[in-house]
């Protein structure tokens, strides 16, 4: 990282000693050289690959000078005194109203602009800023008492940015209005020193003024200050190079001119006037503005960007943070997070990972037209709702609007300060790496020619201690969904189907001919032998109740061709025999389905190329780079498709939906709905949010025509969906997390028909792992399978097809069947009531029904005991809740009922 320091020599030894002990600006953050010895300018925009949150940018552990010591490491810290049940009127204790309603209040500081919201049913108080905190360096103890920190963009060559709080740049110096408006208060914001700045010096003046009006009231001393200032050349003074110029040096010589001297703001306006100098201010200034409103017992916090102001011109804001420590909570208490990444994440306080990197990442994930550093196996954030417990109560945060732009930052205390948190940074700008004239190594820098301009809102929801739990939060997360309608409004209920099979249909195959090669097909799974298949699993368990999808049905198989004309390659088998199969599946209760990409094509035959396919920022139209496993690298082949842009996307979708419809019913789409895909076009650009609405619109438009099931779906297609397929069954496995959890299943509840990702593309997890995801999230098991298989697929883009054999999969599927009979034997039609981990074990799992059972997991490789219970090595135990309870105590069950993470281990 390159970082230019700038120390000037009228600063005592002691100031510098200071700065070099770690007291001195971190990454990002600028200050005026008057203010410290050293001062960071510029810095280099950090990498997706290891990027580093702009909220607390000196967080990062890629530099020596991100890496400050933690101040006052003895600093005793206790509990916030504000946790627990409160009246209003201690809740309101030092605080004036700003607005209240019947279910909640809102109260600031008129000091410190700390933000106060009671929940007058619960009798919850949650402050949004930590105005206590006795550790960390003085970037980080800025940001705990901030309400934003923005990220600027300074110049696009080299990448430069500068990041400002409001706390030190605002708060501090009283620059804040504080303004009632509907159902809350507004904070407008003015960051910057409002007094003298450069530009109210003359940038020239002439010399018969110079001398007329200044130099001949100056006392020879003072003539001699301001020539070092202004040196004369022809007719006239001019201010010599005056860049790093301080506050204090600018009122000096403003002095001298306007006080000393007898030159005034008539003789400044009328010399730039002569010498062509518009008087726009160089200093940085920055205008914005939050309003926080109640909606009901919810806080609504509110950036509208369109009051965004910057200057001078030519900053960019690039990336705003918004409340970085609204959820957050100190090192002596305890509690956890909960975060919907894949299945579902718990990280615990205080758990001691303090050397790992912070987690960070983008919802909806990367920006697929140029960032393409995503690893297989890093699961994606479709569902932007994030959970806190501290203590006995907690918090609950819905990002609204801007939440495409948004990214997550989670960090445990000890890291930077004595905080945990889980904090929210919106990427105003999108930035892009180009290569010149075909060198990868050559490059230079471009921005999308706009910039979101709309409003950011995040909803924040206060939970009591019966509500501070990953079900509970789950539950009131749907309630939330179906109110905004976003919510399947034809969805589908968990049915009594045992097993999904995704059979994989064609896959090309290159042959030679006299040492020539050809692209060729090979039919992997025919109809008939399917139906065949069928029919034996019904030997080996009657009743059988099976979902079946086919996938590559076309010559291209799994690489996506053209869809219009959908083509069924009839190697597969007649139309008659795939109207038998259908048939088969149905008459049984199953679902027969098509399972499509409908996002990528490859090759662009029937297509107009430079309207219908999605542009880069470079101008090129897109391509997906497959990943080489065997060199870890990204990169493009002839397989590689091409990303339908947004504006296509609906009349695309229309055409293979007429198509799909005269040969099945349902449709399965495996690739719309979960990641927005922009659209840079040299003369219409449609941003990340806005491609939203065109898939929203695209999916809307064939409801009704075929049954529609998406992909592990992002919350604004969701809707679109009767069923969701490809449930994740773990997380990204980052070290950070402490334990998976079920929670994005507990979200869908029994509400929704949903099918687990295929077991076999879970290449990490053992059979009993998904058997016991089967039993915790009630979905279907899935299976992706193939009649015939034994190619050489290491390492290509078919991959995915090693070890689909059916006849090496038949154990697999009966075991998966049987476990899917058992949770719908003991589980079907009950509610989850209650989910709680072993603190001391975490792979040790406790899910109670309202039909009094109880099921116990164990995800570990060795047997644990629980009260009475002794459960195997990935195991689990089907039992009666209220003999566990009974074995507990009723103080233990009452003291369990209260602190839903903490269960008792008994030998």
């Amino acid at each position: 990282m390159n970082v230019r320091k700038s120390i000037l020599a009228t600063v005592s030894l002691s100031l510098l000693l200071g700065s070099l002990m770690g007291y001195g600006p971190l990454y990002g953050d600028e200050v005026t050289t008057d203010e410290l010895p050293e001062a960071v300018e510029t810095d280099e925009l950090p990498d997706e690959a290891s990027e580093v949150s702009p909220a607390l940018a000196d967080e990062s552990e890629a530099s020596p000078i991100e890496e400050q010591p933690i101040e006052n490491e003895t600093a005793v810290i206790s509990k916030n005194p504000n946790l627990g049940e409160k009246s209003q009127s201690e809740a309101a204790s030092g605080f004036e109203l700003a607005f209240e309603n019947k279910e909640a209040a809102l109260y600031y500081d008129p000091s410190s602009l700390q933000i106060r919201f009671y929940d007058k049913k619960r009798r919850l108080v949650s402050d949004l800023k930590a105005v206590d905190g006795q550790k960390g360096n003085r970037l980080t103890q800025r940001l705990q008492r901030s309400n934003f920190q923005i990220t600027l963009l300074k110049n696009l060559r080299d990448l430069g940015v500068q990041s400002e709080n409001d706390y030190e740049l605002a708060i501090e110096a009283g620059q804040f209005e504080v303004e009632p408006i509907e159902n809350g208060i507004e904070l407008r914001l003015r960051l910057g020193n409002e007094g003298l700045s450069v530009d109210d010096l003359p940038v020239a003046i002439p010399s018969d003024k110079m001398y007329e009006k200044v130099l001949k009231h100056l006392k020879k001393k003072d003539r001699k200050r301001l020539k070092k200032l202004y040196r004369e050349f022809q007719d006239r003074y001019t201010r010599r190079d005056d860049s790093s110029m301080s506050s204090l040096q600018v009122k000096l010589y403003h002095d001298l001119l306007f006080k000393k001297g007898k030159y005034t703001v008539e003789d400044l306006e009328e010399d730039n006037a002569r010498y062509g100098v518009s008087k726009s201010s160089s200093q940085l200034k920055i205008e914005l503005t939050i309003q926080y409103l109640l909606d009901g017992s919810d806080l609504l916090v509110r950036v509208p960007l369109d009051r965004l102001k910057i200057n001078p011109e030519g900053l960019e804001p690039y990336i705003l943070s918004l409340l970085p420590y609204a959820m957050s909570a100190n090192e002596a208490e305890s509690g956890y997070f909960v975060l919907p990444d894949g299945a579902g994440s718990l990280v615990r306080f205080n758990n001691g990972k303090t050397q790992l990197s912070q987690y960070l990442k983008r919802i909806y994930g990367r920006d697929r037209l140029f960032e393409e550093k995503q690893m297989p196996g890093d699961l994606n954030i479709k569902l932007p709702v994030f959970g806190m417990r501290r203590e006995q109560q907690g918090l609950l945060a819905i990002l609204e609007d801007g939440k495409d732009l948004a990214q997550v930052s989670c960090e445990i205390s000890g890291k930077t300060d004595e905080y945990n948190k889980v904090y929210f940074s919106y990427r105003l700008l999108d930035v892009d790496r180009i290569s010149t004239l075909g060198s990868s190594t050559v490059t230079h820098n471009k921005t999308a020619e706009r910039r979101y301009e709309g409003a950011l809102q995040i909803r924040f929801k206060q939970l009591s201690d019966a509500e501070a739990n990953p079900l509970e939060m789950a539950r009131i997360y749907r309630d939330y969904l179906k109110v905004e309608n976003l919510w399947p409004t034809a969805a589908e209920e968990t049915s009594k189907v045992q097993i999904h099979l995704n059979f994989v249909g064609m896959n090309p195959e290159r042959k030679f001919f006299a040492g020539i090669p050809y692209a060729s097909q090979r039919c992997l799974s025919r109809f008939a032998d399917v139906k065949q298949i069928l029919g034996e699993l019904e030997l080996r368990m009657p009743g059988s109740i099976v979902d079946l999808s086919y996938s590559a049905l076309d010559k291209y198989g799994l690489i996506p061709g053209k869809l219009n004309p959908l083509r069924v390659d009839r190697s597969l088998g007649s139309e008659a025999e795939e109207k038998a199969l259908r048939e088969r599946v149905e008459a049984q209760g199953g679902q027969f389905s098509y399972r499509l990409p409908v996002q990528m094509v490859r090759g662009s035959r029937g297509f107009k190329k430079h309207q219908d396919f999605a542009r880069s920022l470079s101008g090129d139209f897109k391509r997906l780079k497959f990943f080489n496993k065997a060199i870890q690298i990204f990169e493009l082949r002839d397989e590689s498709p091409y990303l339908i842009a947004p504006t296509r996307i609906g009349s695309y979708l229309q055409e293979i939906v007429s198509e799909v419809r005269r040969q099945a019913s349902s449709l399965i789409i495996e690739d719309l709905g979960q990641t927005p895909v922009a659209q840079y076009q040299r003369r219409a650009n449609i941003l990340r949010h806005e491609a939203i609405d065109y898939e929203k619109k695209a999916l809307q438009g064939v409801t009704g025509q075929v049954r529609v099931a998406l992909c592990d779906p992002a919350d604004y297609s969701l809707a679109a969906s009767s069923e969701i397929i490809d449930l994740a069954s773990h997380n990204s496995r980052y070290k950070l997390f402490d334990a998976t959890i079920p929670f994005v299943s507990f979200i869908y509840g029994d509400d929704l028909k949903t099918t687990l990702e295929a077991f076999d593309a879970c290449a990490e997890d053992s059979l009993e792992y998904y058997a016991l995801q089967v039993l915790e999230t009630g979905a279907i098991p899935q299976l992706r399978l193939s009649i015939e298989g034994g190619l050489e697929l290491e390492n290509s883009p078919f991959e995915a097809l090693l070890g689909t054999e059916v006849d090496k999969r038949y154990e697999d599927i009966e075991r998966l069947m049987a476990i899917r009979r058992i949770y719908l034997e003991e589980f079907a039609g009950a509610k989850r009531i209650r989910f709680m981990i072993d603190e001391a074990n975490f792979d040790l799992h406790r899910l109670d029904f309202d039909n009094g059972k109880t099921l116990l997991l164990n995800y570990g490789k060795t047997p644990c005991q629980y009260l009475t219970k002794s459960i195997a090595a990935e195991d689990y135990l089907i039992c009666e809740s209220r003999e566990l309870d009974s074995s507990q105590g009723d103080e233990a069950a009452n003291a369990d009922s209260a602190c839903p993470l903490k269960l008792e281990r008994r030998a």
